[in-house]
């Protein structure tokens, strides 16, 4: 199988994705798991939970990003192959019309000389 120009940029992009947001889903659960660590001590605690927070709020972005940038891009890509794919057969279909009216037009001038 050969890869296109678009798909090699949307697998290299997905990768490039991937890698982000493996990093920071991961930087998330290792957090989380030092946080736990603090449990009982007050002033460790309430500084983590800021950091927590924020850390939350970007592994959301990420995967909201990612599971929703992916299968989009990845339509679009099929999209524009089923174009084309659809423009060329249009063209053969146009070929073939035109091969048809050139019999029928000759047929048409032979009955009309008889």
């Amino acid at each position: 199988m050969v890869l296109t120009f678009q798909e090699w940029l949307l697998l290299f992009k997905e990768g490039v994705t991937a890698v982000i947001a493996f990093a920071i889903i991961g930087a998330t659960l290792l957090f989380f798991g030092i946080v736990a660590g603090y449990v009982g001590d007050p002033l460790k605690i309430t500084d983590a939970k800021d950091l927590l927070v924020i850390l939350t709020g970007l592994a959301g972005v990420v995967l909201g990003y990612y599971f929703g940038r992916v299968p989009a891009d990845a339509r679009a890509i099929r999209a524009i192959t089923e174009a084309n794919k659809a423009i060329a057969d249009n063209a053969v279909v146009k070929a073939k019309m035109a091969i048809h009216q050139m019999r029928s037009e000759k047929r048409l001038r032979g009955l009309m000389i008889k």
